[in-house]
Parts: C-alpha cells; sequence; structure tokens
C-alpha cells in the first residue's frame, strides 16, 4: 500500500512540473509595443496581435503578396479570423491556414530575440532590430566589453511560413578608425566560452571575442583551442557616417528584401482586411494592343472591281452576306 501511495505522490509531481514548465513557454503576455501593429514588405504583410481573451497563445498573421502583388493571400493565421473575415478560397489561398504561434524576447535596447514556433519540434529564433518602425533581421550589434567590434548575427530571411535553414558561417566587424575588419565566424558544436582571439596588422595585435552566439548557436573564428584569427581578409576603407546606426545597432545594406516597416496608421485585424479586400477587389487592366489605332481608307470600288470576275471570291461574299454585313456597308 505504502509503494503505491509514493507511486502516485511522484506521478502527481511530476505532472504539476510539466504543467509548470508548459505555462512557462507558452505564456507571454507582455508583448512589446514596438511590435504591435501591421508591417509591410516587398511580397508580405506581417501583422502582430495581442490576443486579449487567449493571452497566452500569440498567433502571427502573414498575408502574401502573389501573382506580383495582384491578389493577397491569407497563408497564415488563428483559425478563428475566418469567423470574423471569410477566407476566399480559390487555387492561390488553400482551405485552412498555416498557424504559427511567437514569442519576443528583449535582448537590449531595439534589439529582440523573435521564436516562431510552427509545430513542437520546429522553433526559429530571429535575431530582430527595430529603429524608425522598420525591421531589421540583418544587423551587428557593438560588444559591450571590445571598444571597435560589432557583433554579427546569422543573416536570416525574415519572417517565413516554415522554417529555414541556419547558416554556417557569420561576420562580426572590427572598426578602426577609417578602416574595417570583415571577421569571419563559423559554426561550432564547441561549447561558448569567454575566451579571447587576436589579430596582427601594421605590427600591432588586436583582440576580439573567439565565441559568438546567434539564433542560439555558437560560432568561432579560430581553430580548436588556439587563439588566433583564421582567414583574416584585409581591411577595407570604412565610415559609420555612411550607414543606418544607432550607438549600439549598425546597419550595412538598408534596402534588404526581407526588412519589413511599419504602416503606423493601421494597427488592427479589421485595418489588415481592408487592406487585403481592397486590393483584391482591383482587376488587371487590359492588355495594350499589339498596333496603335490607324485610320486606313478602303478604296471599296476598286476591290469590287478586282473581285468582280472571280467566281471563288464571289461564292465567299454571297456567303458573307448571308451571315450578316460587311465593314464597307457600315460606311
Amino acid at each position: 500500500m505504502k509503494k503505491i501511495s509514493v507511486l502516485i505522490f511522484l506521478i502527481l509531481s511530476f505532472s504539476n512540473v510539466f504543467s509548470m514548465d508548459n505555462t512557462n513557454i507558452s505564456e507571454n503576455t507582455n508583448l512589446p509595443e514596438q511590435f504591435l501593429g501591421i508591417w509591410e514588405g516587398n511580397d508580405r504583410y506581417v501583422f502582430f496581435e495581442k490576443n486579449e481573451n487567449v493571452p497566452q497563445k500569440n498567433q502571427i498573421i502573414v498575408v502574401f503578396k502573389t501573382y506580383y502583388g495582384w491578389y493577397l493571400d491569407r497563408v497564415a493565421e488563428p483559425i478563428e479570423k475566418n469567423q470574423i473575415e471569410k477566407r476566399t478560397r480559390n487555387n492561390a489561398t488553400p482551405k485552412n491556414p498555416i498557424v504559427i504561434e511567437y514569442e519576443i524576447e528583449q535582448e537590449t535596447d531595439k534589439v529582440y530575440n523573435l521564436k516562431l514556433i510552427y509545430s513542437k519540434n520546429q522553433v526559429q529564433n530571429l535575431p530582430v532590430a527595430i529603429i524608425n518602425d522598420t525591421m531589421y533581421f540583418n544587423f551587428f550589434q557593438k560588444d559591450a566589453n571590445i571598444q571597435n567590434l560589432w557583433n554579427g548575427n546569422d543573416f536570416s530571411k525574415g519572417i517565413l511560413v516554415s522554417e529555414q535553414t541556419q547558416n554556417k558561417k557569420l561576420q562580426c566587424l572590427y572598426i578602426l578608425n577609417d578602416k574595417c575588419f570583415f571577421i569571419d565566424y563559423w559554426y561550432t558544436d564547441m561549447d561558448f566560452s569567454d575566451s579571447l582571439a587576436y589579430f596582427e596588422y601594421e605590427n600591432q595585435q588586436f583582440q576580439i571575442n573567439k565565441h559568438v552566439k546567434s539564433m542560439k548557436q555558437v560560432y568561432t573564428c579560430a581553430n580548436g583551442k588556439g587563439k588566433r584569427v583564421r582567414n583574416l581578409l584585409e581591411p577595407i576603407k570604412f565610415s559609420l557616417d555612411n550607414y543606418i546606426h544607432t550607438e549600439n545597432i549598425l546597419i550595412l545594406e538598408e534596402n534588404q528584401s526581407q526588412n519589413i516597416k511599419k504602416l503606423v496608421d493601421m494597427n488592427t485585424f479589421q485595418d489588415l482586411m481592408q487592406i487585403v479586400n481592397s486590393q483584391n477587389a482591383k482587376r488587371k487592366p487590359l492588355q495594350e494592343p499589339p498596333f496603335p489605332p490607324s485610320n486606313v481608307e478602303w478604296h471599296w470600288d476598286l476591290i469590287d472591281l478586282l473581285e468582280k470576275d472571280n467566281q471563288i471570291i464571289q461564292q465567299v461574299r454571297k456567303r458573307q452576306r448571308a451571315f450578316g454585313p460587311r465593314a464597307k456597308d457600315f460606311e
């Protein structure tokens, strides 16, 4: 009897632990205000909405600009949205939408970790920087300890509706006066450490981080237990004034296809549906004729004279008159 009681106690204890863990994973009620609203990219709209009714399930909405932007496809959204605004069923839109949950953790000022949950076994961590209502996925962060070092991240393709493959390499920057070193880091299964590596330039030695983390993965710039930076490239001329940057964030390429910009005046699901319905109600204009219109002067008297003694043409004309009037009958 004692053994059975102990067994029941252990089962209940483990169930409580697992239920607590699941609660901690799923609940994400404190969403940053900077994310909430409608974002537009080159080929999609992305909508972050705080779900007041079911706060533990924050689900993202993604609308594709299909057919060169002529049709907007509600590819990913919560199932219950169909009851608010019925989804159109056609060749471009599947019967059931993809459901993607998300969580957001703030790492530093303006930098976040966006976790997209596609399924139990498919979870994507995306580094995100928000500057002036634009969401950047490819950026560098200034190192907290090494003055001239800017740490990179695993450049992603932005917010997708399926899990994306992580790169095996990323870059960090070491900016020295008017020069910049692009330092390669490779993916490794080594444990992360605070070790330093070094490189030499013009008889000077410079120290950088041996390991960096991006999207929960570890990258290194040196071989094994070594500390010398491998495959160092020659520096290029560089000035921060030529790029978008804050005190701690640097954007090298502003026109990146994966970036999305916030529509500051539209922030509800109804606003998004207004965009979708308005665009899908449009019809592509007719194609221009291959030849411009021209005023041709037909000499019907000469045409009749040429056809007068041709029996084959006369039989054709007879059938034409039985079918309907000719062009010359309207002149």
